[in-house]
């Protein structure tokens, strides 16, 4: 009977454990997500400001500064 015991409570404790393991895998898969659209948002912003440098001549984000 005592093996019994233990062993359900092995299970638990697996079934425990495969639920954590789970939401680590969600969570390094969430991140990878964030981190692509981190890219193309970075992307995207680097060839707005070139297209916006070689329509205006002026690098973006100097527009109407003093220096």
């Amino acid at each position: 009977m005592a093996e019994v015991h233990r062993w359900r409570n092995l299970m638990v404790q697996w079934a425990k454990v495969e639920r954590e393991l789970k939401q680590v895998l969600q969570a390094v898969c969430d991140i990878g997500e964030e981190q692509e659209q981190i890219q193309v948002r970075m992307e995207s912003a680097d060839l707005l400001a070139r297209l916006d440098k070689s329509v205006t001549g002026i690098p973006f984000g100097r527009r109407g500064r003093r220096d």
